[in-house]
């Protein structure tokens, strides 16, 4: 009579072909998703930096519009007549 362990272990049996290959599977699968997990925060990370850039740049129009438009009041209407 063999001596057969009352409980299995959750992750692995020594031996057995389909429990092997059960967890390579999960475990391969754990990496993968790890990966992907990691490019998407990089993209999005790039996407939000990209996105705080150009607001910046719109920003820094907008303070040079303001600028121009307070220099043209102060200087009034030089259109010729």
């Amino acid at each position: 009579m063999r001596n057969v362990p009352k409980k299995m272990p959750e992750t692995s049996c020594p031996g057995h072909f389909s429990c092997d290959r059960l967890q390579r599977a999960q475990t391969t699968g754990s990496s993968f998703a790890s990966n992907v997990h990691g490019q998407l925060l990089n993209s999005l990370s790039t996407n939000i930096d990209n996105a705080l850039e150009k607001l910046r740049q719109t920003e820094a129009l907008d303070n040079e519009i303001q600028a121009l438009l307070a220099l043209q009041a102060t200087i009034g209407d030089v259109s010729p007549k």
